[in-house]
């Protein structure tokens, strides 16, 4: 292969790439407000409350991207207490794995 196509090829790629690392830098925070208003706290400071469920997270992203996909799997689990109306959650240690990032979790709604 001759220096001049392997140098066009590559700014190929360049162009097909650089849509597709937008895409994925724009979609670390897509829902981020819907659980805004909910606090991650210890189990001591939800016994009163109502446990409304599990909640689980997933991500990809793991090895040198485990930040991010912490990030990514933290923010699916919050999303999830969410949509259960929750206002606490208490989250469970981090057991990094090999294959993806997850989040888990156990849901709670304060008395009104």
């Amino acid at each position: 292969m001759s220096a001049m196509r392997w140098t066009t090829s590559i700014t190929g790629m360049r162009v097909c790439l650089l849509p597709f690392c937008a895409v994925i830098a724009m979609c670390g925070g897509c829902a981020s407000s819907r659980h805004a208003h909910i606090q991650v706290v210890e189990m001591k400071e939800v016994q009163s409350m109502h446990f409304v469920g599990e909640i689980h997270g997933f991500s990809g992203w793991y090895g040198v991207f485990a930040a991010r996909g912490h990030a990514n799997a933290r923010a699916e689990a919050l999303g999830q207490a969410a949509d259960l109306g929750a206002t606490h959650v208490v989250l469970e240690p981090q057991v990094p794995h090999y294959g993806g990032t997850e989040v888990h979790g156990k849901a709670y709604k304060s008395a009104p």
